[in-house]
């Protein structure tokens, strides 16, 4: 979902409320999965972002066109855009999560 996108007229609040409650129903299978699977659909994730570097980055240029466009600031331009090094970033970063000891089930404080 993207800047350009919404230009076109796409429903922006359906999308988002769509997105949201795909999200909620995912994160109560994950919340039940085992380590392994939670893991497994972190290194899914990772490649996928990997394997659609080409896509991502078309995608944030027509993303940079519209904020262009729309006047956004040199600041937010900067945080937009995305280069190959960003997505490989946000890939590693996926991986950095994945070698995290596993929080679920996990009691950090409690009260009585």
């Amino acid at each position: 979902m993207n800047v350009a996108s919404q230009e076109s007229g796409g429903d922006i609040v359906g999308m988002m409320q769509e997105l949201g409650r795909s999200a909620r129903a995912a994160s109560t299978e994950l919340a039940r999965a085992g380590t392994a699977a939670r893991n497994a659909a972190l290194r899914a994730i990772r490649t996928a972002i990997r394997d659609s570097e080409p896509d991502i980055l078309a995608a944030n240029a027509l993303d940079m066109q519209a904020a262009t466009t729309k006047g956004l600031s040199s600041a937010m331009l900067d945080r937009l855009l995305l280069s190959p090094e960003r997505v490989q970033g946000m890939a590693d970063s996926i991986g950095n999560i994945e070698m995290l000891p596993d929080p679920i089930g996990d009691v950090i404080a409690e009260w009585s």
